[in-house]
């Protein structure tokens, strides 16, 4: 999941837009709702603007 997960980031060319160099951190804050590894991630300024990205990790 964790690839597989900073493989669509990066296709859908969101981690460059969001300043993510590899991503894990922002997939396992959304892998691991319960537990979040930076407050950040669930701000405005990380809202997924590809539509195909942000319904990949509404499946996530």
């Amino acid at each position: 999941m964790l690839i597989v997960g900073m493989v669509a980031l990066h296709a859908f060319r969101e981690a460059k837009r969001l300043g993510l160099p590899i991503g894990l951190a922002y997939i396992l804050d959304m892998l691991l709702p319960v537990i979040k590894l930076r407050g950040l991630h669930y701000s405005d300024k990380f809202d997924l603007l590809n539509h195909r990205a942000r319904w990949y990790f509404y499946v996530h």
